[in-house]
C-alpha cells in the first residue's frame, strides 16, 4: 500500500480485542463466513407483544439448521420458554414458520418474544450492550448439516437487542427523506438489498461504497467528517472474524506518515469527507471497534521506524498502546517488560503520538517510544519481551515524516460522523431506530465519565483535545425578507434563500391561488426565486404563503395583502385627520395624550380609519345593552361589530366607557388592519418578541402581528406592558403606523 493513494485497512480491531474477533485477512473471510443470521427487527421491547424473526442465510444447499438454547435465557420461541428447560428448535426453509419463500436456501423461525416479567434467576446469555438502558440477548448454538459435516456457529455471533419499555420514554422522531432512506435525530437508515457492509468486510469484489455513500449524500448536506457504515446482519464465522474497515477518503496534513489526497468526490463530498468506516453488526455498538477504525484515519502509517507491524497497526513489540494496537508494558526490574492489561480500553486515553499524529499535541508531549528487537516470549497478558530495546523519539519521528503541520493550534479538533444502518430490503422499526439512536448518541458528548466499560465519549478520549459530534444535520433554510406584507395592488419580488449546506437541495412552492413562483424555483445551495402577487380586489385582507422545502425541512415565509377597503384607508389620511377627538384635541398642550382611551372612542377611531369619514351605514338595532341608540357614538360602535372587528366585552355588552388596554389595542388593531373577524387565523411570528407576553396569553398573536408590522415596539427593549392602558397619545402613533404607514 503506497502513501498518497486510499488507504485502506481491514482490521481485527485491537489485535483480537473483541472476543468473537481473528486476526484473518479479508481475502480468506468470505470462506470461513459462508452463512448470515439476521433477525427481523434486530431490536424488540421487552413487554412480551413485539416479536421477531431469525433468519440464516445458507450457502451449500443444507440438510438442516437448528438451534439449542440453553435453559435460563429469557425468550419466548413459538410459546415455549427457555427459562425452565432447554429448547431444541428447527429453522424451515419451506414457507411455513414465517419463511418467505421456501427452498431458497433461507431458514427461518419465527414467534421469538422476550420473557416478559420473567424470573430473576432466568438471565442466562443476556448482557448490557452500549447503554444500560440497551441489553442483548444470545439466543443458543446453531448447527447446520451440509455435505455430511455439521457446522456450529457459537451462541455469541449474533445478539437479539432488547429494548426495556420502562426505558423506552418518547420513541425518536422519524423522518423518511427517500424511498430507501429515513433517518432519525442520529441514525440514517439506508435500505440496501446487496447486503453491502457484510461483502464489503468480508473482501468480496464488486460491491460499490460510493452506491452507499451518494445515497446519504443524495438526501442530507455535506456536512460529516466520517461516515460510520454498520448493518443488521451478521456473517457467521466458526473461525472468527474480522469486524471492522477504515478507508481514508482525504488527508489535509503532513507529518503522519502518508502523502497528502482527495478522493471526496468519489464518494459524493465536495471535499469535507475524510474516511469512512465499516463495523460489522455486534460491533456496532462497541466503542472501542468505532475509536480504532476511525483513529486509523491518522495512525498508523510511519514509515521505517518499526512501530507499524502487519496489517497497518501499531506493532506488538512496541508500548505504545493505542487505539491500533500496540501493546501496554510494565517494566520487571532485570532489563525486561512485561505486557500488562493497562492499555487503552482500561484508560480509555489515547497515547501521546496518536494525539500527536491527530494534530492535537506538540511533539513535545511524545515521550519515547520502546521498541524490542525480538518477540515476546508469548503472547497475552504477562508475556515477557527480553529485549534487545531501542527508542523512537518525536525527533525520529519528525526526521523521517516531517513535522505534524498543522499543529496543536490549527489542526481540526471537531468532527461529525454520520451513523448509517443499512438493512436488507427493509426499513428499521421504530423500537430499532431507538435503540441505534441511542448506540450513536454514546460516541458524542463532552468530556464526562461513562459508568461501565466500553462507553467513553470521543472527548474523554482524546483528553477533551478534541470532540466528536454523531447528529445528523438536515439542510436548514433561512428567507429573506422572512415575512411578506404588501398592498392590495399586483406585485412581484424575489425571495434570497440561504442554506446551511451548498449541497442543500431545495424548491419553492406557494400557498394561495393569488401568489406563484416564477422562472426557477427550485436550487442547490444558497440561491433566489421570484413571486407574483395578483391584484386584490376584495375588501378584507387574505393570506398566503411562500415556502421553501428540502429534503428533511423546511421554512415558510408568511405573505399578507390588504384587501381593497384597506388599502382606500391606507390612502385617505384625511379621512383619519377628521377625528377632532385625536387631532385637535389630543395633539392640543395640556389635552388627552396621557388620558386612557375608551372601548367607545376607539370604536370612532377604528371606523374612521376604515372608512375615511364618517360615511357609512349601519344597523339602528342596538347589539348591546350598553350601548343604546342614544349615545354618541352608538353609530360606530355598530359598525365596528358589524364588521366583526368586536363582539364586544362580555354577551350583549360592550363596555363603551371602559378604557383600552395595549393587549386589546393590538387585537382591534391587527383585526382593522387586515380586515379579519375575531374568530380568523393568521400567520405570525412564533418566537416571542416580549418577556411578558407568554405563547399562552389570548393575545399573542396579535402582539406578535403588531410587532412584526413595526406598528410597536414595545414599552422597553423586553416588554410590551399588555396590561397597560392605551393613552390618547399612544392611540394616535397606532393609528398612524398602521393604517398611514405601508
Amino acid at each position: 500500500m503506497s502513501a498518497g493513494k486510499n488507504p485502506l485497512h481491514l482490521t481485527s480491531t485491537l489485535r483480537c480485542l473483541v472476543v468473537l474477533t481473528t486476526c484473518g485477512l479479508a481475502a480468506s473471510l468470505n470462506a470461513q463466513c459462508p452463512d448470515v443470521a439476521r433477525f427481523t427487527p434486530t431490536a424488540i421491547l421487552d413487554d412480551g407483544i413485539e416479536s421477531t424473526i431469525l433468519e440464516v442465510v445458507t450457502t451449500g444447499k443444507p440438510v438442516s439448521v437448528t438451534m439449542r438454547i440453553d435453559s435460563g435465557v429469557p425468550v419466548i420461541i413459538q410459546g415455549a420458554s427457555a427459562c425452565g428447560a432447554p429448547l431444541n428448535v428447527t429453522l424451515y426453509d419451506d414457507g411455513t414458520h414465517g419463511d418467505r419463500v421456501a427452498n431458497d436456501g433461507v431458514y427461518t423461525l419465527d414467534g421469538i418474544r422476550y420473557q416478559a416479567n420473567a424470573p430473576s434467576a432466568c438471565t442466562a446469555h443476556t448482557f448490557t450492550r452500549a447503554t444500560p438502558s440497551l441489553r442483548g440477548v444470545y439466543l443458543g448454538d446453531i448447527t447446520i448439516l451440509r455435505n455430511g459435516a455439521f457446522t456450529t456457529i457459537p451462541f455469541n455471533q449474533y445478539a437479539l437487542w432488547i429494548l426495556p419499555v420502562s426505558e423506552f420514554g418518547i420513541p425518536e422522531p422519524v423522518a423518511r427523506l427517500s424511498p430507501d432512506v429515513q433517518v432519525s435525530a442520529h441514525v440514517v437508515n439506508i435500505v440496501d438489498t446487496q447486503e453491502s457492509v457484510n461483502r464489503i468486510l468480508s473482501g468480496e469484489p464488486g460491491v460499490s461504497i460510493q452506491a452507499l455513500s451518494s445515497k446519504v449524500y443524495s438526501v442530507l448536506p455535506d456536512a460529516y467528517d466520517f461516515l460510520n457504515f454498520t448493518t443488521t446482519s451478521q456473517r457467521l464465522c466458526p473461525g472468527g472474524k474480522s469486524v471492522g474497515l477504515h478507508i481514508m477518503v482525504k488527508q489535509n496534513w503532513t507529518g503522519a506518515g502518508s502523502l497528502p489526497f482527495d478522493n471526496s468526490s468519489s464518494y459524493g463530498s465536495s471535499g469535507k469527507l475524510l474516511g469512512i468506516n465499516f463495523i460489522e453488526q455486534q460491533s456496532s455498538d462497541y466503542f472501542p471497534t468505532f475509536a480504532h477504525e476511525t483513529l486509523h484515519q491518522w495512525a498508523a502509517y510511519l514509515p521505517s521506524l518499526g512501530l507499524v507491524g502487519p496489517g497497518g497497526h501499531w506493532s506488538e513489540n512496541t508500548n505504545i498502546a493505542g487505539a491500533v494496537g500496540g501493546g501496554a508494558w510494565s517494566y520487571n526490574g532485570d532489563g525486561t517488560y512485561s505486557a500488562t492489561s493497562s492499555g487503552f480500553t482500561s484508560t480509555w486515553r489515547l497515547p501521546p503520538v496518536e494525539l500527536y499524529l491527530m494534530g492535537l499535541a506538540s511533539a513535545s508531549e511524545v515521550p519515547p517510544i520502546l521498541v524490542s528487537e525480538t518477540a515476546p516470549l508469548a503472547f497475552g497478558y504477562g508475556s515477557r519481551f527480553l529485549g534487545p530495546f531501542r527508542q523512537v523519539t518525536a525527533a525520529q519521528i519528525q526526521q523521517v515524516a516531517g513535522p505534524r503541520v498543522p499543529g496543536p493550534d490549527l489542526a481540526q479538533n471537531d468532527f461529525r460522523t454520520a451513523y448509517v444502518v443499512t438493512t436488507p430490503g427493509r426499513f428499521l422499526t421504530q423500537t430499532e431506530m431507538t435503540a441505534f439512536d441511542r448506540i450513536s448518541r454514546l460516541f458524542t458528548g463532552a468530556l464526562q465519565p461513562r459508568p461501565g466499560n466500553n462507553r467513553p465519549t470521543f472527548a474523554e478520549i482524546t483528553g477533551g483535545r478534541a470532540t466528536l459530534e454523531t447528529s445528523i444535520l438536515p439542510c436548514t433554510f433561512t428567507l429573506s425578507p422572512a415575512d411578506l406584507n404588501v398592498s392590495a395592488a399586483a406585485s412581484s419580488g424575489t425571495v434570497f434563500v440561504s442554506t446551511s449546506s451548498s449541497s442543500c437541495r431545495w424548491s419553492a412552492s406557494a400557498a394561495g391561488g393569488w401568489i406563484r413562483i416564477t422562472g426557477s424555483g427550485s436550487g442547490m445551495g444558497s440561491g433566489a426565486f421570484s413571486y407574483s402577487i395578483a391584484a386584490n380586489s376584495g375588501a378584507a385582507a387574505r393570506f398566503a404563503s411562500l415556502a421553501v422545502n428540502g429534503t428533511v425541512s423546511s421554512q415558510e415565509m408568511p405573505v399578507s395583502q390588504s384587501g381593497a377597503l384597506g388599502q382606500s384607508a391606507l390612502a385617505s389620511v384625511t379621512g383619519l385627520m377628521r377625528s377632532p377627538e385625536l387631532i385637535n384635541s389630543c395633539l392640543a398642550p395640556g389635552s388627552c395624550l396621557d388620558q386612557p382611551v375608551t372601548r367607545g372612542q376607539m370604536a370612532v377611531y377604528l371606523v374612521r380609519a376604515l372608512y375615511g369619514g364618517d360615511s357609512f351605514s349601519y344597523s339602528r338595532t342596538p347589539y348591546f345593552q350598553d350601548a343604546p341608540a342614544s349615545r354618541p357614538d352608538f353609530a360606530w360602535i355598530q359598525k365596528l361589530y358589524e364588521i366583526g372587528i368586536t363582539s364586544g366585552c362580555a354577551p350583549g355588552q360592550f363596555c363603551p366607557a371602559s378604557p383600552v388596554t395595549r393587549a386589546e389595542m393590538a387585537a382591534f388593531l391587527v383585526r382593522s388592519r387586515f380586515r379579519i373577524s375575531a374568530g380568523q387565523g393568521f400567520p405570525f411570528p412564533s418566537t416571542p418578541h416580549f418577556t411578558d407576553i407568554p405563547m399562552t396569553n389570548l393575545f399573542f398573536p396579535y402582539i406578535q402581528k403588531l410587532r412584526e408590522l413595526g406598528i410597536t415596539l414595545g414599552c422597553s427593549a423586553t416588554e410590551y406592558c399588555p396590561n397597560s392602558y392605551t393613552t390618547g397619545g399612544q392611540m394616535a402613533l397606532f393609528l398612524m403606523r398602521a393604517f398611514l404607514a405601508p
